[in-house]
């Protein structure tokens, strides 16, 4: 008896492209956006990670709240000196709530204990720190910008954009500086260090040499604001993906 021999007939290159097309499309996760990212956070975990507890709430409303006192004693006519004085201190001053609230963060989790806890659940604690950190960037913004608007409405010489557009470049020059110490820098007193260097250079350029320090900040077309403030955002996503994709545990501060 003979044998009946079976004939496949092969498929032709475009059936077993699509066939690879398909498996690598199942088989492969693909990479979300950064913003996708953060949105799916927020769906998963909303914004009661954000704030460890009450105290750093109560923390945040009382710098708010004694900000707009100074702000709301201390109204009246001023010249275009002290203007400049004043731009000198939004640039100062923008990212210090940032700063706080982002020291303030990875503190509690070593006093409370949670770095194990949190590195055990869904999301690490780089990426739970990453997203912490873009909302209080969001929340600095408008902050910032709340205060910038009760300051223009109390000295009407003051430019909005202007005022505007300093604050938040100067908050994401800072934030970019400070993840970049986060991430790639292991010594903490160099952390430190760098961190209040920003600090102490910035006003002492405004004490002893306000003239230009101010003169600059006013002379800046709002556009090279605009620029930086462009560049500084893409970096500050850029390491907030690097932070997010940190498996190994560093100690961040």
């Amino acid at each position: 008896m003979k044998k009946e021999k079976f004939c496949i007939d092969m498929p032709d290159e475009m059936t077993i492209q699509n066939q690879i097309n398909i498996i690598l499309d199942k088989g492969l996760k693909h990479k979300k956006s950064f913003f996708s990212y953060m949105r799916k956070m927020y769906k998963q975990l909303g914004l009661k990670v954000i704030f460890h507890d009450f105290v750093e709430i109560v923390f945040t409303l009382l710098i708010f709240l004694s900000l707009f006192l100074v702000i709301k004693f201390n109204e009246g006519a001023i010249d275009y000196e002290e203007v400049k004085k004043i731009y000198g201190l939004i640039m100062i001053s923008s990212p210090i709530l940032y700063l706080i609230l982002s020291l303030i963060s990875l503190i509690r989790i070593k006093e409370n204990r949670t770095y194990e806890i949190e590195m055990t659940c869904k999301y690490n604690l780089y990426q739970l720190s990453a997203f912490r950190m873009f909302v209080f960037s969001v929340i600095c913004i408008l902050f910032n910008v709340s205060i910038i608007f009760n300051i223009v409405c109390k000295f009407g010489s003051i430019n909005f954009l202007r005022a505007t557009m300093i604050s938040i470049t100067s908050l994401f020059l800072f934030s970019t500086m400070f993840l970049y110490l986060i991430i790639k820098i292991r010594s903490k007193i160099t952390k430190y260090l760098a961190i209040l260097a920003w600090i102490v250079i910035n006003l002492l350029l405004y004490i002893f040499n306000n003239k230009l320090y101010t003169n600059i900040l006013t002379a800046l077309p709002i556009g090279v604001y605009f620029i930086v403030t462009v560049i500084c955002i893409c970096f500050y996503i850029k390491k907030l993906r690097e932070l997010i994709e940190l498996t190994a545990i560093k100690g961040v501060m």
